[in-house]
């Protein structure tokens, strides 16, 4: 309690100093006597100092105004006036001494120095979750290809995604008419750059040349689009868990080929165009696909054979071109490795590959004679396309595209000049790029991407005749169906319109034995 509301006879300079003594808080009391003391005869009505110093004696209390007179003398008259007077209210402001409750806590300086500490973290804290939550936000808005197709369908507010803006262009001649072989031409091999131009051949045109029927001889055998059936082999979860399907180009409905209870996928045809290898299970379009094995199967569903099987998985099959062997991917030494096992002799399993402690090797793809296999590597976290004899000998990478991307699914073309491959960024998020790589010239070192206008396209395959692509795409309805059009980006067609995911296109050969 102010000693000045227990007794307003003591002076406020007094009351101050005694106050200052008894503090709470030690860090707010007097540090030395010395201070004390001089405080306590700073409390006199005369100024005094310390012996040794100036003392100045004020002047007579007549020659100083009254709105001048010190605090002992106007508390003075202030006691007097409130004895007199006790009903009348006190002049001027109330000191704050004064109207302080006797229950009002003691808060130290320090204390005080804590709160506003605290108050002003809690700002910052405030601040930066708020900055947080707007950059969250925002980025479906800068960066709208983050968000899967779906969710992008479900907010119509949002930006399409960029289309990554390649440099290469395709050129066709649209009125040249060519024969049915077709080349692909590469622009020279000197430019150091991923973006350098690649120049395709004009599609085949398929209307026929007008005959004179009067001498026309035996009608010509029908040439499907494409060349080879005209159908094209692949999985769907149309049904539920995927399973194998083969459509014809020319747009008839689906037929299910396979009917296995833990699905199937990743179809590649015998080079008769008789049978088909898959992999089992399957549950979608899973990147490694765990204690799955390698069935054969024929094309009308029939005769289901298990080839290859082995604890860890066994998937990526791809046949041969003489259809003697098989080669595929096995998890059974711990790693990723490429295996081939004898289509005659399922016991006949051989490892092709032996790419080293922590490094993958999968993606097989043959050339068409059958004499040297690419492949996809998997080094200091990214895919690297490799190219190897068919026995496995001398491995070497033939595209450097750096660690911040990821090349893989590579496809051969069937004239054996050209290898195709799928590619992403590897520390950021974008679609699957296409690149194209001479296979004739593995002097460069540095992959094209192809620019056709497709914001998707993945595990590409050629038609037999060369001149057509299958492929996994998206369009409007941002599902994943299948789609074919010239290696050039023309006559776009799109094969599967369920709603379920359709995946892994295989283009069928043709049905008669090479």
């Amino acid at each position: 309690t102010p000693l000045r509301k227990r007794n307003p006879k003591i002076s406020k300079k007094l009351s101050t100093a005694i106050e200052k003594a008894m503090a709470v808080d030690p860090s707010d009391r007097f540090q030395t006597a010395d201070e004390f003391k001089k405080s306590l005869l700073g409390a006199k009505s005369k100024t005094q100092q310390v012996a040794g110093t100036y003392t100045v004696v004020p002047p007579p209390p007549d020659t100083i105004p009254p709105s001048q007179l010190n605090d002992t003398d106007e508390d003075d008259e202030l006691a007097m006036e409130e004895k007199k007077n006790p009903k009348k209210p006190p002049r001027g402001p109330i000191p704050p001494e004064k109207n302080r409750s006797e229950d009002q806590p003691f808060i130290s300086p320090l204390k005080r120095q804590k709160e506003r500490e605290r108050k002003r973290r809690l700002t910052y804290i405030r601040f930066f979750i708020i900055l947080l939550l707007l950059l969250v936000l925002g980025i479906p808005f800068v960066m709208p290809g983050v968000l899967p197709p779906n969710i992008r369908t479900m907010l119509p507010f949002l930006p399409e995604p960029a289309t990554p803006t390649p440099t290469v262009t395709s050129t066709l001649a649209p009125t040249e008419t060519l024969e049915p072989t077709s080349t692909v031409t590469d622009v020279p091999t000197d430019i150091p750059s991923p973006t350098a131009t690649l120049t395709l051949a004009p599609t085949k045109t398929l209307i026929p040349a007008a005959v004179d029927t009067a001498t026309a001889g035996p009608p010509a055998p029908i040439t499907h689009l494409g060349g080879g059936s005209g159908q094209i082999a692949f999985a769907s979860s149309r049904t539920g868990v995927p399973q194998i399907y083969l459509v014809d180009v020319a747009g008839e409905s689906a037929v299910q080929i396979t009917d296995t209870p833990n699905g199937a996928c990743q179809p590649s045809w015998s080079p008769d165009g008789m049978r088909l290898v898959f992999t089992s299970p399957c549950k979608g379009t899973d990147e490694i696909y765990h204690n799955s094995s390698i069935f054969i199967i024929n094309a009308d569903g029939t005769g289901q054979t298990p080839i290859a099987a082995s604890p860890g998985g066994n998937f990526d099959p791809a046949w041969s071109p003489d259809g003697q062997t098989i080669l595929f991917t096995s998890l059974r030494t711990g790693q990723m490795e490429i295996f081939s096992v004898n289509v005659a002799d399922p016991t006949q399993i051989v490892q092709i590959t032996n790419a080293g402690n922590g490094i993958a090797a999968r993606y097989p793809a043959w050339e068409r004679d059958g004499s040297r296999i690419v492949y996809s590597v998997k080094r200091l976290g990214v895919y690297q396309i490799w190219i190897m004899n068919a026995d496995g000998s001398d491995p070497k990478q033939i595209v450097r595209s750096g660690i911040s991307f990821t090349d893989y699914l590579p496809a051969w073309s069937p004239d054996g000049g050209l290898i195709i491959f799928n590619q992403r960024c590897a520390t950021t998020t974008c679609n699957p790029y296409l690149m194209s790589f001479s296979a004739t010239d593995l002097s460069s070192v540095i992959a094209k991407r192809v620019q056709l206008g497709i914001s998707i396209i993945q595990n590409i395959d050629f038609s037999p005749d060369g001149f057509y692509l299958a492929y996994e795409g998206v369009e409007e309805t941002n599902n994943i169906d299948i789609f074919i059009m010239t290696v050039a980006g023309a006559d776009r067609v799109r094969l599967t319109t369920d709603p379920g995911t359709d995946f892994h296109p295989a283009w069928r050969p043709s049905t008669t034995a090479p």
